[in-house]
């Protein structure tokens, strides 16, 4: 995903202990980084883990979260799609 402006680094979450929580809202409050970060760790190019010309989405594939993900992930803001076909059937 993306990194936020102004960081220069990614810690894993195997490298962090939850300190506090906040049940209601499903989200953690306060964590503890269990290791020292170093600029540039865990930052990798969009892209990086693809080569090029491989198939990263075949064609009629239906997109859900997981291939919108892949699509940023590759670096486009935009892909052709069509939508699915409605069709009745008249007897």
């Amino acid at each position: 995903s993306a990194v936020p402006v102004g960081a220069d680094a990614v810690i894993q979450v195997e490298d962090t202990e939850l300190l506090e929580a906040d049940k209601a809202r499903d989200v953690e409050v306060k964590v503890r980084v269990l290791r020292k970060a170093t600029a540039g760790q865990d930052i990798r190019p969009v892209g990086c883990d693809i080569a090029v010309g491989d198939v990263v989405l075949r064609r009629g594939l239906a997109l859900a979260p997981p291939e919108v993900g892949l699509v940023c992930a590759v670096g486009r803001s935009r892909v052709l799609v069509h939508r699915r076909p409605r069709v009745a059937v008249l007897s």
